[in-house]
């Protein structure tokens, strides 16, 4: 079965769904990649997922998959 943004956030709080529409506008700006919309979530790929969104009890989760190990004090110290 085919599933659509639209459809994945129909039912959900407005202000997920703002946040979720905005997330999606910046992985798309990142430059083209394809979309996959699944039943309980929303994923981006180019030759595989690197991020994926989805609305839980009202929240916007996401992941972001790094194709390697990035150096960034803002995660110093921390295990991959």
């Amino acid at each position: 079965m085919a599933h659509d943004v639209d459809r994945y956030l129909a039912g959900n709080p407005p202000a997920a769904v703002e946040l979720f529409r905005r997330f999606r506008a910046m992985v798309l700006a990142a430059g083209e990649c394809e979309e996959r919309v699944h039943r309980t979530e929303v994923a981006w790929a180019d030759r595989r997922v690197f991020a994926s969104a989805f609305i839980v009890s009202g929240r916007l989760e996401v992941a972001i998959d790094l194709p390697r190990q990035v150096e960034h004090r803002g995660v110093a110290g921390r295990s991959p």
